[in-house]
C-alpha cells in the first residue's frame, strides 16, 4: 500500500472521519472542493452523485468531500444535493 498522510476532520454532522479507518473498509474517492458557495461545485457533486450506486457498489469505494466549509454548511450542501 502506498504511504499517505492520515487525517480525521469532521463531517456535516460533527462526527470525526478519520481516513485511515475508512480505508480499512472501503476504496476512498477523495472529493477537494473550495466551499459550497462555489456553483461549479455542485454541478460536479451532482454528478458524482448520479453515478454514487456504481462507485459504492462496483467499486467499493466511500466518497469523502472536503472543504474549508463549517460542518453546519457542510450538511447543508449535503441536504441539498441529496
Amino acid at each position: 500500500m502506498k504511504q499517505f498522510i492520515d487525517f480525521t476532520l469532521k463531517d456535516g454532522y460533527g462526527n470525526p472521519v478519520t481516513l485511515s479507518k475508512v480505508l480499512t473498509e472501503n476504496n476512498v474517492f477523495l472529493f477537494f472542493y473550495r466551499g459550497k458557495w462555489w456553483g461549479v461545485w455542485a454541478q460536479q457533486f451532482s454528478q458524482v452523485r448520479d453515478n454514487y450506486s456504481l462507485i459504492k457498489d462496483k467499486y467499493n469505494t466511500k466518497i469523502l468531500g472536503v472543504s474549508v466549509d463549517s460542518t453546519d454548511d457542510t450538511r447543508e450542501f449535503q441536504e441539498k444535493l441529496d
